[in-house]
């Protein structure tokens, strides 16, 4: 095959492998200059797609957000570890994938399961003796403390407590183990505060 002579005039003859320099790519040059870079999913917007993706379990569809608060739910009932909700809840807000009113919702659900739990082993509890009974009271006040230390469910407990309903059962005598637990723990805070303040006498 006869060599084309270079129309820029130089000794560079073009043919087979030998491309015109105007042609030839540039050290460092893409060959897809004209491209568009594929976009990086922020975080957030991965999560928040992955969890609103649906599955289907024993028959019924539902998110997987939804299947995951369940088995953690399930979970913290069975193993006694409402940690595990309020580090979930935790992850999600802080990717912004939960709302402030979603997950204060989740929190929600996942106090009344912990709460029936609690008071489940206490009534269960009753007639045990008394070492279970001491190891039972301090499981409730690590799991009041847990649940107390949570950012959402603190305040939904304390509105709880509030309500006529609740007062209602109160005057009856009927305290959540929780109830019992948190209030009983800021009443000796309060008592130990007023005897440190009480003047002294100096001899």
């Amino acid at each position: 095959m006869p060599k084309r002579k270079n129309p820029t005039g130089d000794d560079y003859e073009i043919g087979y492998a030998k491309p015109p320099r105007a042609t030839q790519f540039v050290p460092g040059q893409s060959g897809f200059a004209g491209r568009k870079h594929k976009k990086v999913e922020p975080h957030n917007q991965m999560i928040s797609r992955i969890l609103n993706e649906e599955v289907e379990v024993s028959g019924q569809k539902m998110t997987k957000l939804a299947l995951v608060v369940l088995q953690t739910v399930n979970k913290t009932i069975k193993g006694g570890r409402p940690q595990d909700l309020k580090i979930l809840l935790e992850m999600l807000e802080k990717h912004g994938v939960m709302t402030k009113v979603d997950a204060a919702e989740e929190a929600r659900i996942g106090a009344d399961e912990a709460m029936a739990k609690v008071s489940q082993i206490f009534f269960r509890l009753q007639n045990a003796d008394p070492k279970l009974m001491a190891a039972s009271k301090q499981a409730d006040l690590e799991e009041a403390e847990i649940i107390m230390g949570c950012s959402h469910c603190a305040p939904i407990l304390r509105e709880r407590w509030k309500t006529p309903e609740y007062k209602s059962r109160l005057k009856q005598g009927q305290k959540s183990a929780i109830q019992s637990e948190v209030t009983g723990k800021e009443r000796n805070k309060r008592l130990i505060k007023i005897w440190e303040n009480l003047p002294r006498d100096v001899t």
